[in-house]
């Protein structure tokens, strides 16, 4: 996969994986600004405008980018090494604010599932012993909410430059 495109799953990815329970928490916003400013995973990409277009699209109609999102991985073969970077950015994102609900739950078994050709224990391997990677025949289907900002303005987190 090209590299561009690999930085734009990993960031749709982290933006996704804060908007699965429905409220963006301050720490998943922060830790975005913190993986793009400590690895070159968002690089080739103005990752502040993109999370913000993203978050925008999600809130009009989650539906649609989550199944943009999920078709990604119908139409194109992702090695392991970018399939565990993928979980690597999730994981992240969803411990951030110190608690996984069980929307995020369901977001990163329902992933999961996508990889199924990838065995359990490469994830246990590289992420330890986590139920969240076992897959389960019985999963709840996923399903996001209107997403709440709250108090957050995200220009304090990604720049006043954003539109």
């Amino acid at each position: 996969m090209e590299k561009i495109e690999l930085q734009r799953i990993l960031l749709k990815t982290a933006v996704l994986a804060m908007t699965a329970d429905g409220i963006i928490h301050e720490d998943e916003l922060k830790e975005i600004n913190k993986i793009a400013e400590s690895q070159n995973y968002f690089t080739d990409i103005n990752y502040k405008q993109e999370v913000k277009e993203l978050i925008e699209k999600a809130n009009s109609d989650f539906r649609i980018v989550y199944k943009e999102y999920f078709e990604i991985f119908e139409n194109n073969y992702l090695s392991i090494v970018e399939i565990l970077l993928i979980f690597e950015i999730l994981l992240k994102i969803v411990n951030a604010d110190l608690q996984i609900t069980e929307e995020e739950k369901n977001f990163v078994k329902f992933l999961r599932r996508k990889f199924s050709y990838v065995p359990n224990d490469i994830f246990l391997a590289r992420f330890g012993s986590n139920d969240l990677f076992v897959i389960e025949n019985n999963i709840a289907p996923f399903e996001s909410k209107k997403i709440d900002l709250g108090s957050i303005n995200l220009n304090d987190y990604l720049g006043e430059e954003i539109r």
